[in-house]
């Protein structure tokens, strides 16, 4: 047996390793601290299903008639630790607040005197168990573990006081990062609800007239002294050819769905890029694939992809006198827009749905003057900035609780009782 540090003590693992934890703790397997609620008499209208369940939280639950669910077999009771077994990299551990049903994917787990339900929320919840848990689980497209693999898991814990302790902290840390998402969640609601007024409404006007865009269901009423443009007329499509190098180096991006942006394909040789006919990117352009834009595949070329390279399967624009490329990035994000793509998209099936540029740039577009595009775009980039540095405090107050958990559950931080 190894020598110790002062305040420390060895454990053997059930590998035949010995780890030291602080004097006081115990070294046990998740079988020892816990087991499967085994009782099957409950009078309770309130079912969990597996969609239910949400990492760490006891907010998300579904109530109707058991009988509904031919899969209710399992009950739980409050205080429970609720843990699906499906897919568990999804990491999905609930703490029951009340009695009920629940799903036979779903765990129901009561603690004994050594472990506090909290503590086990959050051990379940952790990145260590959810890799452990990922190991042991079977199948490929939906894999699942069992108790009988996840029960072997070893947990150091320190007496159920200090227990108590750290599960106030970390609850403390979680309540703040459950706040900084119901912000995120209301300000992007908002952000959606702004481009949706400002850019059919615009801002402070009180005459409207209809207008209509191109096709019979394009109707629309916007401010009387907004002026209705053909796409053609107001946009540059851009014919950016490259001459590709054999031995030379390129960046190839792919615009993602729901105008969520642009991430980096790869950067490969002009010899290894198979379609030869590809497209320079400029920063400040706005990009469309024409594959994926039935799901909103869009957006601005940001910086970052200054000089990169699409295939012949994109389209790329730039402004006018008339038009904003910012404005046309939000604009896009509108209803009208979709609209506007989807009756301009042929085809038997979503995912092989054709988009004819030429039938779209035909259609008509709204357009306020220069001035109040730049107003509007500017409150919602202000609005967007929001949204970023409250996913920047949400992000850092997740990073934080990680670190906190992983050196409160070590015994590196201790808290005094």
């Amino acid at each position: 047996m190894p020598r110790s540090k002062i305040g420390s003590k060895p454990v053997k693992s059930i590998f035949g390793n010995y780890e030291e934890i602080p004097e006081g703790w115990i070294f046990e397997t998740l079988g020892n601290l816990c087991q499967i609620r085994k009782e099957n008499n409950i009078d309770s209208d309130l079912y969990v299903g597996l969609e239910h369940i949400s990492q760490g939280t006891n907010l998300l639950f579904g109530r109707g008639n058991v009988a509904q669910f031919t899969s209710a077999k399992n009950i739980f009771k409050k205080g429970d630790v609720l843990y699906g077994k499906l897919r568990p990299l999804l990491n999905k551990v609930w703490l029951a607040m009340e009695d009920g049903y629940c799903s036979t994917d779903i765990l129901p787990l009561s603690v004994n005197e050594k472990l506090d339900n909290r503590i086990l929320v959050k051990l379940l919840s952790s990145k260590e168990f959810v890799t452990f848990a990922s190991s042991t689980s079977a199948g490929t497209k939906m894999p699942r573990t069992n108790w009988s693999d996840v029960k072997n898991y070893e947990i150091r814990l320190p007496q159920l006081k200090e227990q108590r302790k750290i599960a106030t902290m970390l609850n403390t840390v979680d309540d703040l990062i459950y706040r900084y998402s119901s912000i995120i969640q209301n300000t992007t609601r908002l952000k959606i609800a702004l481009i949706q007024q400002l850019l059919t409404k615009g801002i402070g006007h009180k005459k409207f007239k209809k207008v209509n865009l191109g096709k019979p269901t394009l109707n629309i009423v916007i401010p009387e002294n907004w002026l209705v443009k053909q796409l053609k007329s107001v946009i540059t499509v851009e014919n950016n050819t490259i001459n590709l190098k054999n031995d030379e180096f390129y960046k190839r991006i792919i615009v993602k769905r729901r105008h969520e942006g642009i991430e980096l394909r790869d950067i490969v040789k002009g010899k290894e890029i198979l379609t030869k006919t590809q497209f320079q990117t400029v920063s400040g352009q706005f990009i469309i694939s024409r594959r994926q834009i039935i799901h909103n595949a869009c957006c601005m070329i940001p910086d970052s992809f200054d000089n990169s390279v699409v295939s012949n399967e994109y389209s790329i624009f730039s402004g006018s006198e008339f038009l904003l490329i910012n404005y046309l990035d939000w604009f896009s994000q509108t209803k009208i827009f979709k609209n506007m793509i989807l009756l301009t998209t042929h085809g038997v099936h979503l995912e092989k749905y054709v988009f004819k540029l030429e039938e779209w740039l035909k259609l008509f577009i709204p357009l306020p003057p220069l001035q109040e595009q730049q107003k509007i775009t500017s409150i919602l980039f202000d609005v967007d900035s929001q949204i970023q540095k409250q996913q920047e405090c949400k992000l850092y107050l997740e990073t934080l609780k990680e670190g906190l958990m992983q050196k409160l559950l070590t015994g590196q931080i201790r808290v005094a009782v």
